[in-house]
């Protein structure tokens, strides 16, 4: 690559996941629609999974190599002395329907379940890893769609009150123990022992739960959402013990623009929808339920946290033309712009990626080439760039290393 250049074009990977749509990421990047395969998620990023790659000419390179050259340079000095790394990953997300009940988990537990793994000589692509990396998960969800979600522990008297209107205590034992004084370690107690029913109780237990969720679907209730998505899990998952997750966890819908943060620890599942997820560079998931991938229960209930939660919501902070999503994590910032004419942005703190959801841009950079994007085309700028002119018809999002 040019050593002169500092924005590229960034060609990134689909991942075909089962539970992806055939038409949201490929309608985004104007490809054929229906997709051949599901596709679940775009990433753009140097994550070593699947990294991005830059495109010069007709020249290509791995994002997470082109940036070993000169990080300091590429990344920022701030940047790439804190993580020594782009520090997150960017993704497109389309579900067409739920994934799995999951958590992430903090530096600490990465870092202990990374060196397990590697002791243990598995394989960074074997279908039993849990740790893919040394990172933490910290993560964003923008909605791109009305997006529909499981977020955290319910308040105990909600579990109550919904495990009260299904009369679940009065066909099963454990729910009535669950609903006679709730505390956390009661709950975690009640999580492990659902997940680990043997299959002919689990049969019961499920089939109770079901059966009870069918009677009261379409109530005029607080909780009728959580219903539904019991009974729709159902058709997704006709045989996993997972469909309770509703009965324990926030249901929550989110519109277009609307984002929601979770941090280590927290229990969630994407049930259907499409948006944004940034994160911290990291693809560690510990997963439970509603998943043919790998299911760890034991070391999911070492990280996940019992205690209720409410959704930590984001609202965009109007900077000038930008709407900017702050959240806790230091690793990343994400920003929409609506552009009708044209914008500077100034003295670059850091590497950052753009990707053009509608219309078309032009980047100019003080050092270096001009580069042209149209919709779901993205953008690597390397902090050598200096600063940038960004003109065209556009709506896009940017996304900055280091949280500036």
């Amino acid at each position: 690559m040019s050593v002169q250049n500092t924005v590229f074009l960034m060609e990134n990977q689909i991942m075909h996941y089962s539970w992806g749509s055939r038409d949201f990421i490929a309608r985004l990047c104007r490809e054929k629609v229906p997709s051949e395969l599901p596709e679940a998620e775009l990433w753009l990023g140097a994550h070593s999974k699947a990294p991005s790659l830059i495109i010069e000419g007709q020249n290509e390179m791995p994002l997470d190599q082109y940036i070993t050259h000169d990080p300091r340079n590429i990344l920022g000095n701030e940047t790439a002395t804190e993580y020594g790394e782009l520090p997150f990953l960017f993704k497109v997300l389309s579900a067409a329907q739920p994934l799995s009940v999951q958590v992430h988990p903090n530096k600490e537990q990465a870092r202990a379940g990374f060196k397990a793994e590697e002791a243990n000589l598995l394989p960074l692509d074997a279908a039993i890893r849990n740790y893919k990396d040394k990172n933490h998960k910290p993560e964003m969800l923008l909605a791109l769609t009305p997006f529909e979600a499981l977020v955290g522990i319910r308040p105990y008297a909600e579990i109550v009150e919904l495990v009260t209107l299904l009369r679940l205590d009065d066909r099963i034992e454990e729910f009535e123990d669950i609903i006679s004084g709730i505390t956390e370690e009661k709950l975690r107690g009640f999580f492990a022992w659902i997940m680990g029913l043997k299959k002919r109780t689990r049969d019961k237990v499920r089939n109770n739960i079901l059966r009870a969720a069918m009677l009261r679907r379409g109530c005029d209730h607080p909780s009728a959402l959580a219903i539904e998505w019991i009974c729709r899990l159902n058709n997704y998952y006709p045989e996993d013990i997972g469909i309770f997750a509703p009965l324990v966890m926030n249901t929550i819908k989110l519109q277009p623009g609307e984002a929601i943060y979770m941090d280590a620890g927290i229990l969630h599942a994407y049930l259907q929808g499409s948006g944004l997820e940034i994160m911290a560079n990291s693809d560690n998931v510990l997963r439970c339920a509603l998943t043919v991938k790998h299911i760890d229960v034991p070391e999911l209930m070492k990280i996940a946290s019992f205690k209720p939660v409410y959704p930590h919501y984001i609202r965009p902070e109007m900077q000038g033309m930008e709407e900017v999503y702050v959240t806790p994590a230091p690793e990343f910032q994400l920003s929409r712009f609506n552009l009708s004419s044209s914008i500077r942005f100034n003295q670059l703190d850091s590497a950052q990626i753009i990707l053009v959801m509608e219309g078309s841009l032009k980047i100019t950079p003080e050092v270096g080439d001009a580069l042209e994007l149209e919709q779901g085309q993205s953008a690597f700028i390397s902090k050598t760039a200096i600063s940038c002119q960004l003109a065209g018809k556009a709506t896009f999002y940017r996304v900055q290393a280091g949280g500036k």
